[in-house]
C-alpha cells in the first residue's frame, strides 16, 4: 500500500492514513509517498509513486484536488491495481468539478485500474492475512462478521465511531464516496462469496442503477441478510419511483431489512450475525407499560426498534 502525501506532522490526513496502517499490523508492506523527506515515522519514503521498487495494489492519495489527477497517472505508468481518493471536489452542480471528475474517471479505466471515491474516508479489511485500516478514521471497529458499506465521508467516520461504541464487529468496511467507479452493487456482490461476512450493511444516500440493485439484493438475500438505512434525500439518479412506499415495497420484496436509525441498523446486524434464530413462535415481550407492549402501536421509535427486531425473529428474515 502507498501513502501519497503522508507528511511527518501527526494530523494530516496522510499521516494518519500512514499510522492506522501501521498501528493496524498491516500483513503487507507500506509506502509513504513524499518528496520533501527520506523517512515518515521511521519508515523509507519515496519521492513518487513510480519510485517504489515493488508493486503497489493499493495507492491511498492524501494531496490536494489539484494534485489528485497528476498523481493517478503516475500510479498508471506503476500499473497500480486500485487508487482510493480521499480528496474532495469532484461533485456537484460545477461545471469543473464534472470535467475533472470525468478526467479521473478516463484515466482510471483506461489504465485498468479500480477507484474508490472520491471523497472517501478509506476502507479497513480485519481478515487477519490482510489488517487493513487504510483510512484517517481512530474509531475502527474489532474484528466481526458484519460488512459495512457507506457513501458520505463525514458520515462514514461517525459510523465507524458509532459501530466501536456498540460493540459492533466488522468484517469489512468500504466508505464510497461519491462512488464514480466502485458502486455498491460491486460490494454486496463480492461479500456475498465473502466468507467472513454473515451480514450485510448498507448506509445509502444514492442508487445509480436501482433495478440492477434491486436485482443483486434478491439474490445475495437468500443466503446472507442485507440491512439498509436510506437517507430522507435517496438519490436514485434517472430512476423515478411514484412513492417511498413504492420503494420500500421493492426493498422488502428484495429480502432487504430496511432500518430507519443507526441504532436500528447496527442492532439489527448484530442481532442477524450472533443470535440464533427461535424454533417457532418463541418471542416474549416483557414491558414496564402497557402502551410498549402493544405491538400493533407505533408510539415512539423505541416501540419501533422493538417491534422489527420481533418481526425479525418471528419471520426469520
Amino acid at each position: 500500500v502507498a501513502v501519497v502525501g503522508a507528511g511527518r506532522r501527526p494530523g494530516g490526513v496522510g499521516h494518519e492514513v500512514l499510522r492506522r496502517l501501521l498501528e493496524g499490523g498491516f500483513d503487507g508492506s507500506v509506502y509513504p509517498v513524499n518528496p520533501g523527506t527520506t523517512h515518515v515515522s521511521g519508515v523509507r519514503a519515496y519521492p513518487t509513486v513510480g519510485a517504489i521498487p515493488d508493486e503497489v495494489d493499493l495507492a491511498v492519495l492524501a494531496v490536494p484536488m489539484a494534485a489528485v489527477q497528476a498523481v493517478v497517472e503516475d500510479c498508471a505508468r506503476k500499473r497500480v491495481d486500485t487508487v482510493l481518493v480521499i480528496a474532495e471536489g469532484f461533485s456537484g452542480d460545477d461545471a469543473a468539478a464534472v470535467d475533472r471528475l470525468r478526467e479521473l474517471v478516463a484515466a482510471v479505466r483506461r489504465n485498468g485500474m479500480r477507484l474508490i471515491g472520491p471523497a472517501s474516508a478509506g476502507v479497513v479489511n480485519h481478515d487477519p492475512s490482510v489488517r487493513l485500516q487504510a483510512t484517517f478514521s481512530s474509531d475502527i471497529p474489532p474484528p466481526g462478521r458484519v460488512a459495512l458499506s457507506t457513501q458520505s465521508g463525514s458520515m462514514g467516520g461517525a459510523i465507524l465511531a458509532y459501530a466501536r461504541e456498540t460493540g459492533v464487529g466488522l468484517s469489512a468496511f468500504v466508505n464510497l464516496g461519491d462512488k464514480a467507479d466502485l458502486s455498491g452493487n460491486d460490494l454486496v456482490q463480492f461479500w456475498e462469496d465473502d466468507p467472513a461476512t454473515a451480514v450485510i450493511c448498507l448506509y445509502v444516500e444514492s442508487i445509480g442503477n436501482a433495478r440492477k440493485f434491486f436485482s443483486i439484493a434478491r439474490r445475495v438475500g437468500r443466503t446472507k441478510p442485507l440491512v439498509m438505512m436510506r437517507t430522507a434525500g435517496l438519490d436514485l439518479g434517472a430512476e423515478t419511483w411514484p412513492s417511498p412506499e413504492t420503494f420500500s415495497a421493492l426493498t422488502a420484496q428484495a429480502g432487504i431489512v430496511e432500518t430507519e436509525s443507526l441504532a436500528e441498523l447496527f442492532d439489527v446486524a448484530r442481532l442477524l450475525a450472533v443470535q440464533p434464530l427461535p424454533a417457532g413462535r418463541r418471542v416474549a415481550v416483557l414491558a414496564n407499560s402497557p402502551g410498549t407492549a402493544r405491538s400493533e402501536e407505533h408510539t415512539s421509535e423505541l416501540q419501533s426498534h422493538l417491534n422489527l427486531v420481533c418481526r425479525l425473529l418471528l419471520e426469520k428474515k
